[in-house]
């Protein structure tokens, strides 16, 4: 259960240092500062990753689990990165959809991180709700745990 955990909490921190990069961007599209991003070596990109996330200062993460799981995985994340707290929404998939699309309707986005069924990512693909998230590490995933379009990754 432990190397679960922790492979969670990693899977978590790359996923969480990739979308805070999204918001380097500024006026850049997210995807583009992304690519921006990828193309860094491998060390120069998690140096970039990084010192970006530590002008975040937080995280916000909409997961449609207990608070009790969420809280193992958080805390090995925030053990391995102290600079970034990571707030938890919790909520059903289908009320965390609906918030997610309301968002979007509205422009406005609270979330950073989002893990959901893969049917409720196809509604919010489809409604360009949600963008690319490609990285290296997508790579080392097994086939079924991401999507060839660069928008789903499993862990």
């Amino acid at each position: 259960m432990m190397y679960r955990i922790r492979l969670y909490a990693v899977s978590f921190a790359l996923l969480t240092l990739c979308s805070i990069a999204v918001s380097i961007a500024g006026a850049t599209p997210a995807e583009e500062a992304l690519a921006k991003i990828n193309r860094l070596p491998l060390g120069e990109r998690q140096a970039t990753l990084v010192k970006e996330a530590k002008t975040e200062k937080s995280v916000v993460w909409y997961a449609p689990m207990n608070r009790e799981d969420l809280r193992q995985f958080t805390t090995a994340f925030e053990a391995e990165y102290p600079f970034l707290k990571v707030e938890i929404l919790t909520g059903g998939p289908q009320s965390l959809l609906n918030r997610i699309l309301t968002e979007h309707r509205a422009a406005r986005y609270n979330y950073d991180i989002l893990n959901i069924r893969s049917s409720a990512l196809y509604t919010l693909k489809k409604a360009n709700a949600i963008g690319r998230h490609d990285s290296p590490y997508r790579r080392g995933l097994r086939a079924g745990f991401y999507d060839k379009d660069g928008y789903f990754n499993g862990i």
